[in-house]
């Protein structure tokens, strides 16, 4: 009997853990299904309004932006207590300017341009920032800004003291498109560094704004360009010259290009590699063409140079008519990059010639076959033609009237990439004629070249070179 109770007693035990298990194992899956399905409830305004009150910062932070995204109108109050407040941090205060242009919409314009004339910088600096912040922010669609005055804009400009002021109003006054204060943006970008890319902004803006401004604008942005050295700056400009160009904003897609481009100018050569591997990678699709077509007429020879260096290694169509330029225009520059621009047209005429595709194209590289600084690349471009089968009867003809023993000895270095076209096309009678009649330097090299890619056999070979020749003998001697 008190064998049976202890069994009894066992079993309930054993029961007992084997239930715990299950209920917690059940409770565990329970609460992560249920963690899943937890949709957080949207707060309803009055909530809002009680929590800019709040003493949590977090809380308050986040009514403050809500009720602007909600255009809650009787937040507008609340918000401006907490503008004039001396309670609350700037950032706050910025916050609840946003979200104050978004609710009030025009009829906030005249309030703040009021409270602006009547008070001084250095005696209400948050007060001023929180007014032209509300106008940075204001959405100005459908708005006619025409009937405000928006002088007090151009006094803040000239008189402001503090950076975060004049920042800030710089950002107003291209967000309405104040097109007055155009002229004073000019004068205030050699001011300071933190100046330059709101400036370039707004200045752009109002160019679209006002288009008689744009001639003015595009010789002021190729002035700077040319001696301006901060990365964040030349992309800035750079930016501003697209939206010149193609009378648009660039999008997020165009405004990545634009940066990486920009980047190959950087003053730091990490940055210059990194870029120049990032490029490497990039397929370009037709509208980020329209951007590479952009930068190869750049005024700056070491950008064009490093954006040739990376389309040399890609094969991209429809921008023959920007290589051609960069070729044609070698010696348009300073005679200071005169050698950037050559080594630039070099790697054109590499590019072209993996991209060629019309009879006047390939002509255009063949006719470079002698030129003293470019003959070279246009031999290996030539190359690529042929391989790619591009105006066969053309090339070949090209070939049977060149004379590689006709040119200077210091542009013999052209005859490895002329050797390798001959090879290429199988003219047996120009390669034969070369190791019968060449110069020795063409001859050897020709020699050296034929028994290493065993072009003709060693036999045939030795019949072109007399018995007495040799250092002839001697390179066949090598490869036996």
């Amino acid at each position: 009997m008190l064998k049976l109770k202890y069994i009894i007693f066992a079993v309930l035990g054993f029961l007992a853990v084997f239930g715990f298990f299950n209920f917690y194992e059940f409770q565990k899956t329970t609460s992560q299904d249920n963690e899943k399905e937890i949709v957080w409830i949207e707060k309803p305004s009055f909530m809002l309004l009680k929590d800019l009150k709040s003493q949590n910062p977090v809380l308050r932070r986040e009514a403050i932006v809500k009720l602007g995204e909600k255009r809650v109108k009787n937040a507008v109050k609340p918000l401006f207590e907490i503008l004039f407040s001396a309670s609350y941090p700037l950032y706050e205060k910025q916050l609840a300017a946003k979200s104050i242009a978004m609710i009030s919409g025009e009829e906030i314009i005249s309030l703040c341009l009021k409270i602006l004339t009547h008070y001084k910088d250095n005696s209400s600096k948050e007060v001023i920032l929180s007014m032209l912040s509300i106008l940075k922010n204001l959405e100005i669609k459908d708005l006619n800004l025409a009937e405000y005055d928006f002088s007090i804009l151009s006094t803040i400009l000239s008189s402001a003291g503090s950076n975060d002021i004049i920042l800030t109003t710089i950002e107003a006054v291209e967000n309405l498109k104040y097109v007055k204060a155009f002229y004073q943006l000019e004068k205030i970008y050699n001011r300071n560094l933190l100046y330059k890319v709101s400036v370039l902004k707004a200045m752009t803006r109002l160019v679209l704004t006002e288009p008689q401004l744009e001639n003015w604008f595009e010789k002021f942005l190729s002035k700077i360009i040319a001696v301006e050295t901060h990365d964040e700056v030349k992309k800035t400009i750079r930016e501003a010259l697209f939206t010149l160009i193609f009378d648009r904003y660039a999008d997020k897609k165009e405004k990545v290009l634009i940066g990486l481009i920009s980047d190959l100018t950087s003053s730091s050569f990490k940055t210059v590699l990194e870029t120049e591997l990032k490029m490497k990678e990039l397929n370009f699709i037709k509208t980020e063409k329209d951007i590479i077509k952009f930068f190869l007429k750049d005024s700056d020879p070491v950008l064009v140079n490093r954006l040739t260096g990376i389309l040399a290694d890609k094969k991209i169509t429809g921008i023959s008519e920007e290589l051609i330029d960069v070729i044609k225009n070698r010696f348009s520059g300073p005679k200071e990059t005169r050698d950037i621009a050559i080594d630039s047209a070099k790697k054109a005429l590499l590019t072209l010639g993996k991209t060629a595709i019309s009879q006047e194209e390939v002509s255009f590289i063949l006719s470079y076959f002698q030129d003293y600084y470019l003959g070279d690349s246009a031999l290996e471009a030539t190359l690529f033609l042929y391989e790619r089968g591009r105006e066969i009867d053309l090339i070949e003809k090209k070939l049977a009237s060149y004379q590689i023993s006709s040119l200077p000895h210091n542009q013999k270095n052209q005859f490895f990439s002329y050797f390798k076209l001959l090879i290429e096309s199988k003219n047996k009678d120009k390669i034969e004629k070369i190791l019968r009649y060449s110069e020795p330097y063409i001859r050897y090299n020709a020699l050296n070249i034929c028994l290493n890619e065993n072009i003709l056999g060693k036999e045939e070979i030795k019949s072109y070179f007399k018995n007495k020749d040799t250092l002839a003998a001697k390179i066949i001697e090598h490869y036996e």
